[in-house]
């Protein structure tokens, strides 16, 4: 289980260190994906795209230095706790992604009262350092939602404040019904 975590939690930091530079943009105000049972307020100036791959959209703010800061989220099933969940996943993490630093851990509460965990690290991928902030949290029909905040190091204490707002407004929403209507 531990693989399939670790494959949640980093496979889409590997993608994102693409600076997503050329992908089809529209701006918005909120970002909504019904379907994944969730929605938040983007930060400002910031866009959404579609990635290939991914199943939700990813916001994205300017280039800076080749890189894009971005916002991604992915679900993953999970039966257990968020507490449960970030201990699967920290030891594949320390022990698979080069360079990796957990630099902070923390509850995090959403302004509609959702609590989960927040963790800032550095790690390489791809060659490319960055820090990246998740947020963790239970989603709706036994899913864990992970959303990973990506910057380069240097830009890391500029966006902290601007991710913490953005995930302050992160709420949970129920998805669609599944089956088939009569």
């Amino acid at each position: 289980m531990s693989r399939r975590i670790m494959f949640g939690a980093s496979c889409m930091s590997v993608i994102l260190l693409w600076s997503l530079i050329g992908l089809s943009e529209q701006a918005f105000t909120l970002l909504s994906e019904p379907t994944g049972g969730f929605k938040y307020m983007i930060p400002e100036g910031w866009t959404t795209a579609e990635f290939s791959g991914f199943k939700f959209k990813i916001s994205r703010g300017v280039p800076s230095s080749g890189f894009a800061p971005n916002i991604a989220v992915v679900d993953e099933a999970f039966g257990g706790s968020v507490e449960d969940y970030i201990t699967a996943c920290l030891v594949p993490m320390e022990k698979g992604a080069e360079g990796f630093k957990l630099l902070e851990k923390k509850p995090f509460d959403t302004d509609s009262g959702i609590k989960g965990i927040k963790l800032v690290f550095e790690s390489k991928w791809d060659g490319k350092q960055l820090m990246q902030t998740q947020y963790y949290f239970k989603g709706t029909k036994g899913k864990m939602l992970v959303i990973t905040c990506s910057v380069l190091p240097e830009d890391g204490p500029k966006f902290a404040d601007i991710f913490d707002t953005a995930m302050k407004t992160f709420q949970i929403v129920e998805p669609p019904d599944e089956r088939p209507k009569n």
